[in-house]
């Protein structure tokens, strides 16, 4: 099989029709026990999967949304959809060490996904209806217990990345995350905060970069949270050439292309 498509009827009817029929197929899916490995993840939230952008070879009137549909979220790798999500990393400037410290989290032993591994400070997917933005700033208050307020007025969007992942039996899962730097006071005044109620999170730890850099070597962060790190430390002059001999490799490995439609807006 090369590829499968809606058929002309549900076109016709456009996001909405499109969004309906295929989460009622994966729904009888679930139901007949089929895809467990996969669909036993089911979280109740609908990721956008989008159309490609129009070009001067592709005329934006055959296209009416940037989003084709929604879909579960669980479902993605079943059709090889990309993940859109936003990681943060929260840091401070130490005045008495000079030091970069960055608050660096331990995900639930429970979660489903990377249980027990270390992580940015705030991360999430990004849902149907959201902006990478209203995702993040929402996240530092569930998952960190942030004032939404100070996040808004001191977070700065500082990238995006690619991640091409495959997970361990082989279910292709891209993904692309929207990273953010928020710095937060020398004084320790604003600190994240476990949830008690979102359950995400076992605990926050202070972390200089260089504890955070063999965590990295060690393999103990989570792979995509392990990919904005890495871009923490070349953006804030940690990692540079001359500190690490496959420097450009990284810089490149870090934005890998991949042709897969990406937010975009008319």
């Amino acid at each position: 099989i090369r590829f499968v498509s809606f058929s002309s009827a549900v076109n016709r009817e456009g996001k909405w029709s499109r969004t309906f029929h295929i989460n009622q197929l994966i729904g009888r899916w679930r139901q007949e026990g089929r895809f467990e490995d996969i669909l036993r993840g089911w979280s109740d939230e609908q990721f956008p999967i989008y159309n490609h952008a129009p070009t001067p070879n592709r005329s934006s009137k055959a296209i009416d949304d940037p989003v084709a549909f929604s879909i579960e979220r669980a479902a993605l790798p079943l059709f090889g959809f990309a993940n859109f999500g936003c990681l943060l990393i929260a840091y401070y400037h130490c005045h008495d060490t000079a030091k970069t410290m960055l608050w660096i989290p331990r995900r639930s032993k429970s979660k489903r996904t990377w249980p027990g591994r270390l992580d940015v400070t705030v991360g999430g997917g990004i849902i149907a209806g959201e902006t990478a933005l209203s995702t993040i700033i929402r996240e530092c208050t569930e998952e960190a217990s942030l004032d939404a307020n100070f996040v808004q007025e001191n977070i700065h969007s500082v990238g995006f990345i690619s991640f091409p992942n495959r997970s361990a039996t082989g279910w292709m899962l891209p993904g692309f995350y929207y990273l953010f730097d928020l710095l937060l006071p020398s004084d320790g005044s604003v600190q994240p905060q476990i949830n008690a109620a979102d359950g995400e999170v076992e605990g926050f730890e202070l972390m200089d970069t260089q504890t955070v850099l063999e965590n990295l070597l060690a393999g103990a962060f989570k792979p995509s949270s392990a990919l904005a790190l890495v871009d923490f430390l070349i953006r804030h002059s940690f990692l540079t050439e001359d500190t690490d001999a496959q420097f450009a490799e990284v810089c490149l490995a870090l934005r890998q292309y991949m042709p897969l439609p990406i937010p975009w807006r008319l």
